[in-house]
């Protein structure tokens, strides 16, 4: 095999970085009360002010080889870490949508 076809078999070069793409599908929806009753324990649940929300955050993954996402709020123009978001297959509902 001569040099040139050998080269473009080789793997692509792990260690070599690429861009971020961004996120182009994804929505947050307000998590209802009843999932935290079910999710938190008692005394979590009792921590939280009458006022609390929690939000839920779907998006599609933009590439294949995505892992996660740092996600962010705007708090007073103020955009603060939250946390890191893992991507999944698929999820479970808890109840039977209707």
């Amino acid at each position: 095999m001569n040099e040139r076809a050998r080269r473009k078999i080789l793997p692509l070069n792990p260690t070599a970085k690429r861009s971020p793409k961004p996120i182009t599908e994804q929505t947050a929806i307000e998590l209802p009360y009843w999932l935290l009753a079910n999710t938190l324990n008692p005394s979590e649940l009792a921590t939280l002010k009458e006022y609390s929300c929690f939000i839920g955050w779907f998006a599609g993954r933009p590439t294949g080889d995505t892992l996660g996402a740092d996600l962010y709020y705007n708090h007073f123009d103020r955009w603060l870490y939250s946390h890191r978001g893992n991507f999944v297959l698929c999820s479970s509902l808890l109840e039977p949508v209707s």
